[in-house]
């Protein structure tokens, strides 16, 4: 799973996938809501980032569980991410 950075878009970093040679690999790239999963610079105080970053990272657990349940076990997903989405 590759996660984009505050403004970017999930198409862009998807297009990371070209970079690598992986048969055998599915990517996916989930969109944070308004392109950020959180609005402040992440140096901020925690509580001005919540409860945005809270749901990005509950939204990208739900990822991780949607492919468990679709039989891709936890330890054989990848995560990757660029700037916020790191």
């Amino acid at each position: 799973m590759l996660a984009h950075g505050r403004g970017a878009a999930a198409r862009e970093i998807l297009e990371l996938r070209h970079q690598w040679q992986a048969a055998g690999f599915t990517f996916l790239a989930p969109q944070a809501a308004n392109f950020t999963w959180y609005p402040e610079r992440f140096l901020a105080p925690l509580e001005l980032n919540e409860p945005h970053l809270s749901s990005g990272l509950a939204f990208l657990s739900g990822v991780v569980e949607e492919l468990e349940a679709r039989g891709i076990p936890a330890e054989r997903q990848i995560l990757l991410g660029f700037s916020q989405g790191g």
